[in-house]
Order: structure tokens, then sequence, then C-alpha cells
């Protein structure tokens, strides 16, 4: 049975609406879901708007967003058969809580903090973790994709009529350039939105005819990502083309794919060597980021307690702020702009395996499925997304989008590679309980 079906007799058997013929009773359904998607989205995009940041009405959308995208994973995860539930997503769900709590838990900050703390935390479960129905079909992502365009159209008209420039100075030039569109976006969040949009419809394009308006998105898409100047954004998005094309070795004969190899790699270890040591470590952006991580690891390698459980009661509440807090325990010449930072001083150690045992389960997942077009997708969106926890936040953050997102997306193709493969082998956890 094909998702697209599944996804047909799943709904519709839920709905149960007298007098209203099958077909009527799927699109009423669906477009309440995807509404409810929208607005989530574009709320949520609308909240990095630089003339709405730093103001009340920041937290205002951030939480209304969240409440309704948090609202519509938990339905779509309520009305899951048991037998899915407790085979894919329950035992997850309950260990990454615990990962993830144990070391806010144990930390003596105020009721507040911690309750604040773990609200994110779990926000971030149920977005990696429970979403798998949440997203109806390719039709969602697209919709995902223009929910998000939406988003970034009105905060460059807010923006523009606030008197917020919508052109920004990078703190460090990029083949000496410094000029970066922001899009009226926080920092350079409008290059991942970007991104998000792209990818969003070119996996709608591999299921369904391309219409002529998304090509011209992504064009301006791709444009504006450019014109972005985020090194980090274009070092994501490169690593989501190269993964999408590798399929490109399966076109190349068996008896010459070893001759391609062995030219390949060296190429490959030496055009990323060059890289390294000319763009990255002479980056002192880069530097700050990696160099914060190193004095956090420097400070507290002795002390187990620490290095497990994090140090939120020493960063958190206090009068001058989370990054000078940071950076007065951890050294100066360091930033705090790295995922994986901030998971040691939030979570600690168990907090860093939690996001790992994330990542490596959707790799086995992707990698267990014999389609290898939807293999491919979802293997690109991982590794781009995790990628981006080398230069940003975006993994363990919900004050941004591009994480969340992403998580949506492997979301989506763990629900279908879930289906498919239970009913190849004749399984049915999808009937009525």
């Amino acid at each position: 049975m094909s998702y697209r079906n599944f996804i047909s007799e799943f709904v519709i058997s839920r709905i149960g609406v007298k007098g209203v013929s099958m077909n009527n009773q799927l699109h009423i359904k669906m477009k309440k879901l995807d509404m409810l998607l929208f607005c989530s989205i574009f709320i949520i995009t609308l909240s990095n708007c630089r003339a709405i940041v730093g103001t009340a009405m920041e937290s205002n959308l951030e939480y209304l967003g969240y409440g309704f995208l948090l609202t519509g994973i938990f339905i779509s995860y309520m009305k899951l058969p048991y037998d899915y539930k407790k085979k894919y997503i329950n035992k997850w769900i309950l260990v990454l809580l615990f990962l993830f709590s144990v070391g806010i838990m144990t930390q003596e900050v105020s009721f507040r903090r911690k309750t604040i703390l773990l609200i994110g935390m779990i926000a971030i479960i149920m977005i990696s973790t429970m979403s798998e129905r949440f997203l109806q079909g390719f039709e969602s992502i697209r919709i995902m994709a223009y929910a998000v365009l939406t988003g970034c159209l009105l905060s460059m008209f807010l923006c523009s009529v606030c008197g917020h420039s919508l052109i920004m100075t990078s703190s460090e030039d990029t083949f000496g350039i410094y000029f970066a569109f922001n899009g009226g976006i926080r920092d350079k969040n409008i290059a991942t939105m970007m991104i998000v949009i792209m990818i969003s419809l070119f996996f709608y394009s591999k299921e369904k005819s391309w219409k002529a308006m998304d090509k011209i998105v992504v064009v301006v898409c791709f444009i504006i990502l450019l014109l972005s100047n985020s090194r980090g954004a274009w070092m994501e998005f490169l690593a989501f083309v190269l993964v999408q094309n590798y399929k490109l070795l399966s076109k190349i004969k068996k008896s010459q794919r070893i001759i391609f190899l062995l030219c390949f790699v060296p190429m490959l270890f030496i055009f990323t060597l060059y890289i390294y040591n000319n763009l990255i470590l002479r980056s002192a952006t880069y530097l700050y980021r990696y160099r914060g991580l190193v004095n956090y690891l420097n400070t507290f390698r002795d002390d187990r307690h620490r290095m497990w459980f994090g140090i939120a009661d020493m960063v958190y509440d206090k009068s001058y702020g989370y990054d000078i807090a940071v950076r007065s325990i951890t050294g100066w010449n360091g930033t705090i702009e790295m995922a994986w930072l901030n998971i040691l001083i939030k979570n600690g150690l168990f907090g860093v395996v939690g996001f790992m045992i994330i990542f490596v389960r959707s790799v086995i997942i992707a990698l267990k499925y014999t389609n290898f077009q939807y293999k491919t997708m979802y293997l690109s969106v991982i590794i781009m997304l995790l990628a981006s926890s080398l230069v940003a936040i975006y993994i363990q953050s919900v004050h941004g989008l591009f994480g969340i997102y992403s998580y949506l997306l492997m979301g989506f193709f763990s629900g279908i590679i879930h289906s498919n493969n239970d009913f190849e082998r004749g399984g049915n956890l999808y009937s009525r309980p």
C-alpha cells in the first residue's frame, strides 16, 4: 500500500462525518491540519522579524506559534494506533525525556528557569520524535515553505515601515565583501529560511508537478541565500546538495567505482583541507565558536559532575546575561554560537547523548528503507542539520526556525519509512485500535 493511500485510510477512519463523502471527509481534515501547520510556521517565522525582536511581541508570537505547532503534533500523535506508538515512538520519548531533564533538574536554579528550560526540551522531543504523522504529505511540505516565505515577506515590509535596514555589515568579510542582506530577519537567519523553502519545494517537485511559482521562488531564494553572506548557511546548503546527489555514484559502473573513489577521495580531502586551513581557521568568528567549546571542556574536564549535568546554575538568571555569564567562566576569547557548547551548558553530557540518539536513530531509520529517493531525501536533511551544529545553535534551540523545520521533515520521512516497511512485512499497525 502506498503512503498516500495509507494516509487517506488512516485519516478517513477517524473523521466519521456523516453525510459527507469519503473524499470530502479527507479534504476537510487535511484542510484543517494544513491551516494549523501554515499558521504555526508563519507565526514562528514572524517572531524572528527584526522589528519585533526584543519586544514583548516576540515572545508572544513565539509562544503562540509553538502552541499551535505542538498542539497539532500532540493531536496527530494521539490519533496514532497504540501499537505504532509503542513500537516506534514511546520508548524514545522516555529515554530523551530522562537525558534532557536530569541535568536541568539537578541544578540549583529557580523554579521558573527550570520550567522554561524543561518546556524547551519537551518541545524539541515532541517535534523530533512525535511528529511522524503531523505532516500529511508532500503538499504539507510545500505549505510550510510558503508559510516561511509569507513570514519573510511580511518581516521585510514591517522593517521597511519601521525604519529597520534590510542591509547589514558582516563582522567579517567573505572574499572582501562585508555587505549582507538580512531580509528583515534577526542575524542572518534569512539564509536558513531560504534554504528550507528551497529544499521543501525540491522535495515537492519529486512527487508532484513543479508549479511555475515554485520555480520563481526557488530562484529568488537562492539569490537571497547568496546575498546573505552567511558562510554557515552556504556550508549547510552544500552538505544538503552533496548528499542529495550521492546517488550519482550508482550510475558509475561497478568495475569503475574503485578507480573513481581512488581519485575522488584524495581530491575531496585536499579540497576540504584547503577550505579548513584558508577559510575556517582564518575566520575569527568560527574560531571564537570553536574556542568557546574548547575553553568549556578545558575548564570543566576535571569536574565530572559539571561535565555530566551542566552548569545551568552558573549562567542563568544573572543580571549580566547568558552570553557574558558563560564567557566570564570559560574565557573571553570564545563565544556561545555552537550547538554542542550550549547543550553541555544546559544538559551536560547527558544532553549530548540525547541529541546523538536523535541523529543516530534517524540515520538507522533512513538506511533501512529500500526506496532510494526517500532515503536520500531523509539523509540529506539529517546531515544538513548535523552540519549546522558546528556553526550554529539550531539543533537545540526553539528560538529559531531552521532546526525545528528540519526536525519536522525528519519526522515526516520517518513516518513514511515506518509505514511502508510494516506494510511490506504484512504488518497491521495502522488498523483501528
